[in-house]
């Protein structure tokens, strides 16, 4: 393997793929910056490229009609952003924009494919995380459905944690109203409830987890269930036996 590609394994899901994949991919890939906001794929318009984040969060977004959206998917340095294509899918029906500023890994759209359609076992890696995104939706769809705001944002806190390896980050109010679809005023009442149960600290801008454990715990069933798929299919394939004994999640990587 060309010493250059270490530098691209700092992305989890291109870690998992084999060295001779990996060295016919590397020629294609392009090292970007992204910033808060900015686009990476549109509703309903042509997938062109690939992103596998080595840094920074990716919101995947439901719209509607009248353009509001609702997040319905987080990627990080554990994914990949295009994931349509996997199923010559070329458009899809939602957006994935930059909500916290990071550097990614950008292929056209063709170059992942030859080497994609070509390789059992790439395919069946990149499969398997596809799978694990799917039960991210999944369980978000039940968080928003069945969760108490409070419990809904702990999850988010601890997904975004998983993504990031740290225990503070920059966020808003209005981000984050915007993020688990309520009014702003709730999220400040929230993060209120959460400080002075003492997992989290909020200033201005900035939330840092005190406890992750006690976040764990107020998250209940809507934290774990999409991080243990994706250790067991993933990362270790005897995590299905500790599964099934009932531990805790400790993220994804």
């Amino acid at each position: 393997m060309p010493t250059s590609i270490p530098s691209a394994l700092q992305n989890c899901l291109l870690r998992l793929i084999p060295a001779a994949d990996m060295e016919r991919m590397y020629r294609h890939f392009e090292w970007v910056d992204l910033d808060s906001h900015e686009v990476l794929q549109s509703s309903n318009q042509p997938i062109k490229d690939i992103y596998f984040p080595v840094s920074g969060i990716y919101s995947v977004l439901t719209l509607g009609k009248n353009g509001d959206g609702i997040e319905t998917g987080l990627i990080g340095h554990e994914g990949m952003i295009g994931a349509a294509l996997c199923f010559d899918v070329h458009n899809a029906p939602f957006e994935v924009v930059v909500q916290v500023p990071g550097r990614s890994i950008r292929i056209a759209e063709h170059h992942f494919l030859e080497t994609f359609n070509a390789s059992i076992e790439t395919r069946t890696i990149i499969l398997r995380y596809v799978y694990t995104a799917f039960v991210q939706t999944a369980q978000t769809a039940f968080a928003n459905g069945c969760m108490t705001v409070q419990q809904r944002l702990a999850r988010w806190l601890l997904m975004c944690q998983d993504r990031l390896e740290t225990t503070e980050f920059e966020i808003t109010h209005q981000f984050l109203a915007r993020t688990l679809a309520v009014q702003r005023p709730m999220v400040t009442v929230s993060l209120q409830i959460l400080e002075g149960q003492r997992a989290i600290r909020s200033t201005r801008g900035k939330v840092k987890i005190i406890d992750r454990a006690l976040l764990e715990d107020i998250a209940g069933s809507a934290y774990g269930v999409a991080e243990n798929e994706y250790l067991r299919l993933l990362v270790n394939p005897q995590f299905e036996d500790q599964v099934r004994a009932g531990p805790r999640s400790a993220g994804l990587m």
